[in-house]
């Protein structure tokens, strides 16, 4: 009569099986299985040295997971499962299991995040020095298909760069709103920017920020950032597409645009109506050069 013997399973095989749930008794009984054929209680519990007072309660638990077959008779008799749908249903079990699990959890997980508002991640790209500051402001602007918000630190000094683009974004349709100082209202470019943009006015800003189409945000600011040249001044933005940050940047502008004033309500003073202030002349952000806009 033939001897059977249990295969000898490498450790790392033996611990790659308990992470999907087998226990020793299982893969003992499993490879036995597989490598011997058909056997029944006693043969099994002689080879593989699982106590016979406990072997027929693991081999039930083993065709309750689909691990092995049970063939009834006197005696019964047990053959391995192919492992490939083992395998495929312990994933589908454990899947299972784990998607209810979530089920039950989440909501009161979600309601508990919500609550506390914990400190969240965002990524940013940031652009320094004045060309890289205009280069990206104006192809935010030309990229823009349906909406665009603004709120303009120092109007006077940023609208000669981008007054060409936002002329552009007039022909596509595309809806602007800008906030900007009430002390340039009176600027002689005023009517041309409110004739096709809707303007709103604020007694300061602190920041230049631009939103376009809800899918791009960014904040600039003009300060010695250069280490290299500390008394020179220059802009940097930090630009992102994160949804968390354009979230809390829409907030900031709709706050700004709110509480704005229409230019029908504000109080122009007549020195300011008698002598209205150019366009400034000097280079820095606008670099009114020959440069071509970037369309």
């Amino acid at each position: 009569m033939k001897k059977y013997k249990m295969p000898k399973v490498k450790p790392e095989i033996r611990n790659a099986m308990k992470s999907i749930g087998f226990t020793d008794y299982f893969i003992n009984l499993f490879v036995t299985l597989l490598n011997c054929g058909e056997m029944n209680a006693h043969e099994l519990s002689d080879i593989t040295q699982v106590p016979y007072s406990r072997i027929y309660e693991i081999l039930n638990e083993m065709v309750a997971k689909k691990i092995i077959t049970k063939i009834e008779g006197r005696p019964s008799t047990f053959i391995a499962n192919d492992p490939r749908d083992v395998f495929t249903y312990i994933k589908h079990q454990q899947e299972q299991s784990f998607n209810e699990n979530i089920n039950s959890s989440l909501p009161f997980l979600k309601q508990l995040f919500g609550e506390k508002r914990p400190t969240k991640q965002v990524q940013f790209t940031l652009l320094e020095g004045d060309k890289a500051s205009r280069d990206h402001l104006r192809n935010l602007i030309n990229a823009t298909s349906h909406k665009l918000q603004a709120a303009i630190k120092d109007v006077a000094e940023v609208y000669p760069i981008i007054r060409h683009n936002l002329d552009f974004l007039r022909t596509k349709g595309v809806e602007t709103f800008i906030v900007i100082e009430s002390q340039f209202a009176n600027e002689e470019f005023i009517p041309i920017l409110e004739n096709h943009c809707k303007i709103m006015y604020t007694p300061h800003i602190f920041q230049t920020l631009f939103i376009s189409d809800d899918s791009v945000a960014f904040q600039t600011a003009k300060g010695r950032f250069n280490i290299a040249n500390p008394k020179k001044e220059g802009y940097s933005i930090f630009s992102s597409t994160d949804m968390k940050y354009i979230i809390y940047i829409q907030q900031i502008f709709q706050n700004i645009w709110e509480l704005g004033i229409p230019r029908s309500k504000l109080k122009i003073s007549s020195k300011n109506q008698k002598h209205p202030r150019k366009v400034p002349q000097k280079e820095s952000l606008i670099r009114k050069s020959k440069e071509t806009t970037s369309k």
